[in-house]
């Protein structure tokens, strides 16, 4: 229900194929809902194809994969690559969950929720979008 007020961009959330874990998905929902941002949830174990199509049908502003430290960093990596290879260079990719991974051309990589926090209120700030981030709880900035 939160994220049916937003009016801002269009942001698709998904885990890649056979990513069960979803937790920091959720939270990275709530922060992108209260910055006013529209949500697209696809959710676990979401395959790539599903994701481009989405994102680009959509015309999203940004896919945002979660990941967490029980996916193999190679295979996460190579689907992060690839990814990014299918989508329309407009479309941000970023990424959060597994700092295992290595550094990814043209993908955000997030290192923590705060950092995440930060980027949605640089993000929203920049589209116009109606933050109401700002001031919601000590500590979730960015770092």
């Amino acid at each position: 229900p939160l994220a049916q007020s937003g009016s801002g961009p269009q942001v698709i959330l998904a885990n890649l194929e056979g990513e069960r874990h979803t937790l920091g998905l959720h939270m990275a929902a709530v922060f992108l809902a209260l910055g006013g941002f529209r949500i697209v949830f696809l959710g676990m174990s979401t395959p790539r194809r599903d994701i481009v199509a989405a994102s680009s049908a959509s015309g999203s502003l940004a896919a945002v994969i979660g990941t967490s430290t029980a996916a193999e960093p190679k295979r996460t990596s190579a689907e992060l690559k690839a990814l990014r290879a299918d989508l329309p260079a407009p479309i941000i990719v970023v990424v959060g969950g597994n700092e295992a991974l290595h550094e990814i051309p043209g993908v955000v990589a997030m290192e923590s929720l705060d950092a995440f926090h930060g980027w949605v209120e640089t993000l929203a700030a920049a589209s116009g979008s109606a933050s109401q981030l700002r001031g919601t709880s000590p500590g979730l900035g960015p770092r």
